[in-house]
């Protein structure tokens, strides 16, 4: 029997330095991709979050300008708790016999950002003798 080359049972005996490498290789590529997945999913949802609270505080703005006072075009802005600021839109669309159609944007966006969540609506209101808005 020669002895110049091992046995099988010492050649299986455990991982060679290289294969123990390329697992640990593989491992870190694994997770690397499974923390981008997570990263994305928390920036999604804050996203949609920012998103949801812009849109309340928007639709709301809008309810209680409609209450509080008289719908006039033009351009009219303030701040909202929580550090949120509010723009609001109002251009006459068309004017018929005794009523104007005016569309009402409001912009709600979170103070030092450039971009907000904006809600437009129409409505039809009662004209002003000379056909204005009243």
């Amino acid at each position: 029997m020669r002895r110049d080359r091992p046995d099988r049972r010492q050649r299986e005996r455990g991982f060679t330095l290289i294969e123990a490498v390329v697992a640990l290789l593989i491992l870190a590529l694994g997770l690397t991709a499974v923390m981008r997945l997570v990263s994305t999913g928390l920036d999604a949802t804050q996203a949609a979050n920012r998103l949801s609270i812009e849109t309340l505080l928007a639709r709301s703005e809008l309810a209680r300008f409609a209450v509080e006072q008289p719908i006039e075009p033009g351009e009219q802005a303030g701040e909202l708790a929580g550090g949120y600021r509010w723009r609001r839109i109002v251009r006459p669309l068309a004017e018929m016999p005794g009523l104007v159609l005016l569309e009402v944007a409001l912009t709600v966006w979170r103070e030092g950002r450039d971009a907000g969540h904006s809600v437009t609506t129409l409505r039809l209101i009662p004209a002003l003798a000379g056909g204005r808005a009243a």
